[in-house]
């Protein structure tokens, strides 16, 4: 019987001491209240406005027929591998040792093989 009242006195004395450390323990503020969402500074109809500012003058629509004709002659066009085009040699102007993307394009307006490209 005296081995029975010690261990109740130890489990009691064990949730007491466990009872007093969960109240006292505080989670962290962060842990409770998940952050804010940064506002959006951007607007999909914005982008598509500017989009179409691009394109045109004050109200008017986007000049989609252009888009259709320029489309219609493109399939009309010859491939250069249906025409057995060759490319000629390149002459490289340097550096050859930066990567990137090459972000224009040049074509000669009145020598078409000639092309400058840069980044």
């Amino acid at each position: 019987m005296d081995h029975v009242r010690r261990i109740v006195v130890s489990l009691s004395a064990l949730a007491a001491v466990s009872a007093l450390l969960v109240s006292c323990a505080r989670p962290k503020q962060s842990a409770l209240v998940p952050p804010r969402p940064e506002p959006r500074e951007d607007s999909p109809f914005e982008a598509a406005e500017y989009f179409r500012e691009k394109r045109v003058m004050g109200d008017a629509l986007l000049p989609i027929e252009r888009y259709v004709e320029a489309q219609r002659r493109t399939r009309s066009m010859a491939r250069a591998r249906d025409a057995g085009a060759t490319f000629g040699t390149w002459e490289s102007l340097g550096p050859g040792n930066v990567g990137g993307r090459s972000r224009g394009i040049v074509i000669h307006p009145q020598d078409p093989k000639t092309i400058w490209i840069g980044g």
